[in-house]
């Protein structure tokens, strides 16, 4: 059944995806969870725990789930986006482009739930960032913890305080992140 649902579900998403990263990542995942394992043995063990037993991942799995039947639903407010991949700049004045206002609270609404489950994937992979640079997945980069007034920020004091950190300030306190980073990843499929 699962397998029925994200066939179907990545057909509808693939506009909005890179299907190469997805692979990748997927790929990558399971190596980078033996890496962790190997040199910091209890830590990946206790963070795989407590996602399991917090029901992180099903709660985020259903989460997901729900967005992608508002995407179909948004397929009429969104041709008009996806229509202009194809346009000729040459002749782009010819071509009516008018986006309709009248779907504005929906897509806003949907945007708002899409930003909600990224920011908290972000927390994940926060974890699991921390768990490859310092090997404890509470653990954040030092230097980021102090703020410009030399105060300690709470919101970086555990991996629990940093999921209720707003989505705009969450990236800048994962500090050169394996998935993020542009260079190769450190574990390969």
């Amino acid at each position: 059944m699962f397998a029925a649902l994200y066939t179907a579900t990545s057909i509808v998403s693939s506009p909005f995806t890179i299907h190469e990263k997805n692979e990748e990542f997927a790929k990558g995942l399971p190596q980078l969870y033996i890496y962790l394992h190997s040199t910091h043995h209890d830590k990946p063990i206790d963070f795989v725990d407590k996602i399991i037993k917090g029901r992180f991942l099903t709660n985020l799995q259903h989460d997901c789930l729900t967005l992608y039947s508002k995407i179909v639903q948004m397929d009429l407010p969104l041709r008009p986006a996806f229509s202009y991949d194809y346009v000729d700049e040459k002749n782009y004045t010819a071509v009516p482009a008018r986006a309709s206002t009248d779907h504005f609270d929906s897509c806003n609404n949907y945007y708002k739930d899409l930003a909600e489950v990224f920011s908290r994937q972000l927390t994940l992979l926060a974890g699991l960032n921390n768990l490859l640079k310092r090997g404890d997945y509470n653990e954040f980069e030092p230097s980021l913890k102090m703020t410009r007034k030399n105060e300690v920020r709470k919101e970086l004091s555990y991996l629990n305080k940093f999921a209720d950190v707003d989505l705009g300030s969450k990236i800048q306190f994962i500090d050169d992140c394996f998935y993020l980073s542009k260079q190769k990843p450190l574990i390969t499929a």
